[in-house]
């Protein structure tokens, strides 16, 4: 009789750890299914991030693709610019280098103008000097 009751008692236990077991295993298997959701959701967030950050990285590389063409253009039409400017100084030094050659060869010219004229009014200046002398002895005799 007390070995029954004895066997029925650790049958009870028995049957109250497989009672709680059972529960525990039942709170871990909701748990898991809660996580299993979390999980989901979570996964479903970064599917939609990622998607979300995919638009906006096209967008990003097409804005900039745009501006990178944009200057491409302006430094071609610069570089245009610079080219045309060049051969309008180089058409500019040639004209000033003709200029100024010019200009010297009309100041040689002016030099030599005015001494030829300082000598004509030395010699002019010499021949009144002999034609003065000249009527003054004319006079005298």
């Amino acid at each position: 009789d007390s070995f029954i009751s004895s066997s029925l008692e650790k049958i009870e236990v028995m049957l109250e750890e497989r009672s709680q077991q059972a529960q525990a295993v039942a709170e871990l298997q909701s748990l898991v299914e809660s996580l299993r959701g979390q999980l989901g959701e979570a996964e479903r967030n970064r599917t939609s991030q990622v998607d979300e950050l995919k638009v906006q990285l096209s967008s990003s590389q097409e804005e900039a693709a745009a501006k990178v063409s944009e200057l491409e253009g302006k430094v071609e039409s610069s570089q245009g610019t610079i080219c045309q400017m060049t051969g309008q100084i180089s058409l500019l030094e040639g004209e000033s280098a003709e200029k100024t050659k010019q200009l010297d060869e009309k100041e040689s010219a002016l030099t030599e103008a005015q001494s030829a004229l300082t000598s004509l009014q030395e010699s002019h200046e010499v021949e009144a000097t002999s034609l003065r002398d000249r009527i003054a002895s004319l006079e005298q005799e």
